[in-house]
């Protein structure tokens, strides 16, 4: 889903999304999900620095994007200024933050599932909210598969009648990527009838090398890049690499937009930091965690 949100003269910047909400870099609460694509307008000086909380000293979490002038423009596709169902995320400018300037939040309310205590198979991840209507007088005990008698994991609410309604916001019943878990009623459970199911869509692919990943003599997938043959021999030999290294085993080509590196001073850039400047793409491209991060700014990209 693409936001997009008309831009309003003010201190720096506005938001795009395709529900119509005025964003303003003054002090504003935003909302954009993850998918979601969301354009900055710069009305002033400013950079966007992530932060741990409101407060403009609550501590920084790392820069998104460098100082740019009135006018410029950038849009943000790869989740950068979106969050997660129920999460809030704060954003401010280093050099004019204030109480109400120059920052703003994004926020991403919680899904709201409806569940139809009958049968159903509904999808819920973890912090979603559920809500469980009642059509009959049941509880809802967990099982360990679809069928009525795969076994008991435990009871997550006693019995109700026709017309209750209840509200889980602690991931009672949500499902971890790639789960399903299995709910019933323990009196009335049927094949088809007095029970449910709640999935979770698997993680998309993300291209981006593991950064914590270590191969067992504690070599990582920037080192395993360093040398075709080192890439020959691990990414066609070992699975795990191949997963956990896609970059560098040229499964994919993409920049990971969660990578910083330290400048000389001090101060943390990510890979758009490089962009179409050459003589910054020489310095810093050198370093093989930045290429392995980095790969298109760097011009990098390996093949298979």
């Amino acid at each position: 889903m693409t936001k997009l949100i008309p831009s309003l003269a003010f201190l720096l910047l506005s938001i795009s999304s395709s529900v119509a909400v005025d964003v303003t870099y003054g002090f504003d609460k935003v909302e954009a999900c993850a998918g979601d694509v969301v354009t900055v307008n710069w009305a002033g000086y400013h950079n966007i620095q992530e932060t741990v909380g409101s407060s403009c000293d609550s501590g920084d979490l790392g820069e998104i994007e460098g100082y740019f002038n009135n006018g410029n423009q950038r849009t943000y596709s790869n989740d950068e200024l979106t969050a997660s169902p129920g999460e809030t995320r704060y954003f401010k400018c280093d050099l004019h933050c204030g109480t109400s300037a120059s920052r703003f939040e994004v926020s991403c309310p919680a899904a709201d599932v409806d569940v139809t205590y009958g049968f159903d198979q509904v999808e819920a991840c973890a912090g979603d909210v559920v809500t469980v209507n009642w059509a009959g007088t049941h509880n809802i005990q967990e099982t360990v598969g679809s069928s009525c008698d795969s076994g008991d994991l435990g009871e997550i609410e006693g019995y109700l009648n026709n017309g209750d309604q209840r509200t889980y916001r602690n991931d009672e019943l949500t499902a971890s990527p790639g789960e399903t878990r299995y709910f019933k009623c323990d009196l009335h459970c049927g094949t088809s009838a007095s029970r449910f199911e709640v999935s979770c869509p698997s993680e998309p692919f993300v291209c981006a090398n593991d950064r914590k990943y270590r191969t067992p003599n504690n070599k990582n997938c920037a080192w395993i890049g360093m040398k075709k043959n080192r890439r020959k021999k691990f990414c066609s030999t070992n699975a795990i690499i191949f997963e956990k290294c896609p970059v560098t085993c040229g499964v994919c080509c993409e920049d990971d937009v969660t990578f910083q590196f330290k400048l000389k001073s001090g101060k943390k850039k990510r890979c758009n930091y490089l962009n179409e400047n050459k003589p910054k793409r020489m310095k810093y491209c050198k370093n093989a965690l930045v290429r392995s991060s980095c790969p298109k700014k760097c011009n990098a990209c390996y093949n298979k």
